[in-house]
């Protein structure tokens, strides 16, 4: 009676090995952060940087806020890693002449800018493509990415979701990503 059932496992087990992974990149640890949560892991992660920050961010809004809010701190944060001399680039959307896209191309140039004075190199994507990307690459291993802008909106009041995914695999696919939007 033993033989049949360590066949049959026997034969679980070799077909298993043919069926493709749930999950094509490996992973270390996945962490939701939902709505508020969001801040406090990517400030954390800005400010422990050591290597390298790739962002991709479709719109970052100073206007009309005061030095205290918690934008104007990430970009603080990204210019402080780079006086740290962590490797820092950044693409913003920029877009069409319709009124959306003006309002977006506004409020990203002029931080655009301010990372400039600061010696971060920032692209803007192709004006006919909306890059409506929310993308954060730490380090080379950890990737933040979701539905979250980095506006005042998006961190106070919104229902944002976004997944901190530790991997350095799903990190290298979006660098590569960053790289092949980059102009």
């Amino acid at each position: 009676m033993k033989t049949p059932i360590i066949i049959l496992i026997s034969i679980i087990i070799s077909f298993s090995t043919c069926l493709p992974q749930a999950f094509p990149l490996p992973v270390d640890e996945v962490k939701p952060l939902i709505k508020q949560e969001y801040y406090p892991e990517v400030l954390d992660l800005i400010k422990h940087a050591e290597k390298s920050i790739y962002l991709v961010m479709y719109a970052v809004q100073l206007r009309g806020r005061d030095d205290k809010d918690k934008v104007n701190t990430l970009l603080e944060e990204l210019i402080e890693a780079k006086r740290r001399r962590v490797k820092v680039k950044v693409i913003l959307e920029t877009s069409g002449k319709e009124s959306w896209g003006e309002y977006i191309t506004g409020i990203n140039d002029e931080v655009k800018k301010v990372l400039q004075r600061n010696g971060i190199q920032v692209y803007l994507d192709d004006d006919k493509t909306t890059t409506h990307v929310k993308v954060l690459v730490v380090d080379d291993e950890v990737t933040v990415l979701g539905s979250h802008n980095w506006t005042f909106a998006a961190f106070a009041r919104n229902n944002e979701s976004s997944v901190k995914i530790k991997s350095r695999p799903v990190a290298q696919k979006y660098i590569s990503y960053f790289y092949s939007i980059k102009r």
